[in-house]
């Protein structure tokens, strides 16, 4: 990670595919760098520790465990290219869309046809709730 924060530009989300790990790849020193050079985000598929000082940064960060146990940094690890983050393949370049509920990966090559759809299940939505609001049943709304 310390490679990836080095490397990073105002605006980006590191992504960290740290398998799973039980032991913290990430802490509030990251944290802390990260935010200097201007990180939108962090998600990680392991440990991190300092949950509490990085609660306190306001900064936003995903992970899989909160750990005492911290790691050893053994070199920079591979970037800029396919990881899989929770199993689920991240390019680099994808955009990552999160919240305090948890964290969804589009594609690049996708985002306008994904956009496309949300739009329409949201205008959907907006449709049976004015429909519930009425007084009809679900049953009526979905023509079952």
């Amino acid at each position: 990670m310390v490679k990836a924060v080095d490397l990073a530009s105002p605006g980006d989300v590191i992504v960290v595919d740290a398998q799973g790990m039980d032991v913290a790849v990430w802490g509030e020193l990251a944290t802390l760098s990260a935010i200097k050079r201007g990180v939108k985000a962090v998600v990680i598929d392991g440990g991190i520790r300092d949950a509490d000082d990085i609660l306190e940064l306001g900064f936003p960060l995903w992970s899989r465990t909160v750990t005492p146990n911290a790691g050893e940094p053994h070199g920079h690890g591979r970037l800029q290219e396919l990881i899989a983050c929770a199993g689920q393949p991240v390019n680099p370049g994808d955009i990552v869309v999160a919240d305090e509920i948890g964290v969804v990966v589009v594609p690049r090559d996708m985002a306008y046809e994904i956009y496309r759809k949300a739009v329409e299940v949201s205008q959907k939505e907006k449709r049976y709730k004015k429909g519930i609001a009425e007084g009809k049943t679900l049953s009526e709304i979905f023509g079952l």
